[in-house]
């Protein structure tokens, strides 16, 4: 089975790869339960967006204290099993794609931060050559001189 949809009895709705695990081979084989792979409750909750009610899934770990992802449960709890849409299904996929690629450390890495800042035109490190006028424009503000020594509010003959 691929991904499935899980109504339980209890009105739990859970989203799933499923497997039927069977004992026995051949002619004599005999299912004995199902096998969820990385289950996840389906909600579905309101959004406002604009003032337009929206409806959206939510996934939530099945059972989010355990460190499993495989979870065995009897036949006798389901009460029905159905197909999820593509775009369900797709959202699932990735949501368990991201997962696992926590769980084992697979996640990209970021990449490294630019030593160049190219559009100062100097690098980290470096001294940054505007540094003497953006003192004298501080000094400025603060002491009410501007760089050449006239007062900050001066202005030209009128």
């Amino acid at each position: 089975m691929s991904e499935q949809i899980i109504v339980f009895k209890n009105g739990e709705r859970v989203i799933t790869e499923l497997k039927e695990v069977f004992e026995g081979e051949g002619d004599d084989r005999k299912g004995v339960c199902l096998m969820m792979n990385h289950p996840y409750i389906l909600e579905l909750i309101e959004v406002n967006d604009g003032g337009a009610r929206d409806l959206q899934v939510k996934f939530s770990k099945w059972c989010p204290y355990s460190v499993d992802y495989q979870f065995r449960v009897p036949y006798d709890t389901v009460l029905a099993l159905g197909e999820p849409d593509q775009g369900l299904a797709a959202a699932y996929r990735q949501k368990v794609e991201a997962m696992e690629a926590t769980a084992t450390g697979d996640v990209p890495e970021a990449p490294p931060a630019p030593t160049e800042v190219e559009d100062l035109g100097w690098t980290e490190g470096e001294t940054n050559p505007n540094m003497e006028q953006q003192k004298a424009d501080i000094d400025a503000a603060v002491n009410g001189f501007s760089g050449n020594g006239a007062p900050a509010d001066a202005s030209v003959g009128a």
